[in-house]
């Protein structure tokens, strides 16, 4: 017999029922990404950087997954060429070169990073407040960058990194950072006094708003785009004087990073040895990764630099502003469309002769209408021998009949 459902029993029953026949549970809501970040994963050039910069970040950070040797241990024959065991080769004391490559990466990125950071936040404080304040501020900062810029900064490096008694990363950072911040001070003083005189700054300072909230609140906000630009100049920047550095051995030969490896492979002259492994693959990470910082600068200045005019990949078009379906603004866009078709090219011969063609019929019209212009002129100016008006009104009018009729 089959046995009742007792009323205890009833919502363990049903309730697996009713789950099932609730239906699917929806799909997962996905984290928006920053509408930046996707205009620039749509950019052909700044993807190809984002990602090319993504990989060796991520190949640096996986390193230990990478290889199994140590950077500082010699495990190796000395100098072997790439093989399939040793991808890079090894060096004249049996080090491993993809495992350098691979950890000294970790040490240059993290420099460069530092020094761009340091120097971003000197350029964005000196360079703003100097824009905003004006006056005597602005006379010292500016006689302050033009210290900075008049020097030059690898033989200054060198001559600060001389003096100093311990140069390990933390020291290279601040001295890169301490001295490449002038550049982007007077290319972003220069775009903040073209704001400092809009509404929205008129209106902070009508408001009372500390000048720190309307430089960093107002001013800096409406920047990002120069400043992310800013960020990739003087990263590449340091990526270049950090290996320069170390290269010249004013870094820390203990550190492994790809400055220190160029500066073995120096003293261990690889070159005439016929050891090109040892500078040729540093040397093309340092290529890579100040190529890739290149490729997303271009990105973000495609996107953001209004000489661009229309922008592909993700902008919204001039000439679709205010504009729908029908009207003027359709008309116009049909007229954009048929300028961005490629045109026929005409051999050289064929485009003199229509160019000589248009000149002459410019010439022609204009020869015609300069005598039917004068014509007008002169009945519309005509002054008629009217007793009543005075001979000073006639001969005035006459002058002025003078005047316009060439």
């Amino acid at each position: 017999m089959t046995e009742l459902v007792s009323p205890e029993n009833v919502p363990e029953a049903v309730a697996p029922v009713t789950a099932v026949a609730g239906g699917t549970p929806g799909p997962q809501r996905r984290l928006p990404m920053p509408t930046f970040a996707r205009l620039l994963l749509r950019n052909p050039k700044s993807a190809v950087g984002i990602g090319l910069i993504g990989l060796i970040v991520l190949m640096t950070i996986l390193a230990p997954l990478l290889t199994h040797d140590k950077p500082t241990e010699a495990n190796a024959l000395p100098g072997l060429p790439p093989s399939w065991d040793y991808p890079f080769g090894t060096t004249d004391q049996g080090y491993n070169v993809y495992t350098q490559v691979l950890y000294g990466g970790r040490i240059s990125l993290l420099v460069a990073a530092s020094a761009a950071i340091i120097a971003l936040a000197i350029s964005i404080t000196l360079g703003l407040l100097a824009a905003y304040r004006g006056g005597v501020v602005d006379d010292l900062i500016n006689l302050l960058t033009n210290i900075f810029l008049v020097i030059p900064v690898l033989p200054l490096l060198i001559v600060i990194s001389s003096f100093l008694t311990q140069t390990g990363p933390v020291t290279m950072a601040l001295i890169i950072g301490l001295t490449s911040w002038a550049i982007e001070t007077r290319i972003l003083r220069g775009q903040a006094m073209s704001l400092r005189n809009q509404d929205f700054i008129l209106a902070a300072k009508v408001a009372g708003e500390p000048t720190r909230r309307i430089v960093f609140g107002e001013l800096m906000p409406n920047m990002l785009s120069r400043i992310a630009a800013g960020f990739a100049f003087v990263f590449v920047q340091a990526v270049f004087f950090e290996a320069a550095l170390e290269f010249l051995g004013f870094g820390d030969a203990n550190k492994v990073s790809w400055g220190t490896i160029l500066f073995w492979a120096t003293n261990n002259s690889t070159l005439l040895q016929g050891e090109w492994w040892h500078f040729v693959f540093p040397g093309c990470a340092i290529s890579l990764t100040i190529l890739a910082i290149i490729f997303i600068n271009y990105g973000i200045d495609e996107l953001s630099n209004p000489r661009f005019g229309r922008v592909r990949h993700g902008v919204l078009r001039h000439d679709r502003v205010g504009t729908r379906a029908g009207g003027a603004g359709a008309r116009d866009r049909g007229a954009v469309d048929r300028d961005r078709r490629p045109r026929r090219r005409l051999p050289a011969g064929a485009r003199r002769r229509t160019c000589r063609r248009s000149r002459l019929a410019i010439h022609r019209r204009g020869r015609n209408a300069r005598p039917r212009r004068r014509e007008r002129l002169r009945q519309e100016h005509r002054c008629p021998g009217d007793p009543s008006r005075p001979a000073a009104a006639r001969r005035d009018h006459r002058r002025t009949d003078r005047l316009r009729r060439d």
